[in-house]
């Protein structure tokens, strides 16, 4: 259980409030993380995903699925699923039923999704995916934050939306305006602290 709540801490580390992120890393492949739904017995389902392309279609290489559980410890974060498009692989841990009941288990399965998002949480915080997320949300803020609270500022969450769901819309917004056709490593070289 000790795993899952590490997954899920980093998970939520990565998706910071929103429902999707890109983040791109120079030299590595995009990082998707996204929540994809919710599974059959009405949990959470979030995506942990870099694509590659071949003939002009987007491959999976891979794609994690954790089944997100909130517990009175944290949230845990389970991998149920792996996907790598290149290698013509689609894995699932769980079994349902047409009621959408688990009915079968495959446990080695489980243990090696397991022990696959360990090393690729861990790759990816070497990679510095973790670090340009947070780099990018904060340099991001610091643009915004003269603006909040200015007449027509629209930060405030909509009917329905979470505080941090406006923020990422504020951030999207942001950077929309102040760098309107430019790749996140040109836009954050104008930010404070930005290193090369």
């Amino acid at each position: 259980m000790e795993t899952y709540l590490e997954c899920g801490k980093l998970l939520n580390e990565l998706l910071a409030g929103a429902r999707a992120v890109r983040i791109t890393v120079p030299e590595y492949m995009p990082l998707s993380v996204e929540e994809i739904g919710v599974s059959q017995d009405g949990h959470r389902l979030v995506s942990l995903c870099q694509y590659g392309e071949q003939n002009g279609d987007l491959m999976r290489d891979c794609d994690l699925v954790f089944m997100v559980s909130d517990l009175p410890d944290g949230v845990a974060a389970e991998p149920v699923s792996f996907r790598n498009d290149y290698l013509r692989i689609v894995q699932d841990v769980y079994r349902y039923d047409e009621a959408g009941k688990r009915t079968q288990v495959v446990s080695s399965l489980k243990q090696e999704l397991k022990e696959f998002a360990q090393a690729w949480l861990a790759t990816l915080r070497e990679q510095g995916f973790f670090a340009r997320r947070r780099f990018e949300r904060s340099c991001l803020r610091k643009l915004i934050d003269p603006f909040r609270g200015m007449k027509g500022s629209h930060h405030a969450p909509f009917p329905g939306q979470s505080h941090l769901e406006s923020e990422d819309l504020l951030l999207v917004d942001a950077r929309a305006v102040f760098f309107p056709a430019m790749t996140v490593p040109a836009w954050a070289s104008r930010c404070p602290g930005y290193k090369t």
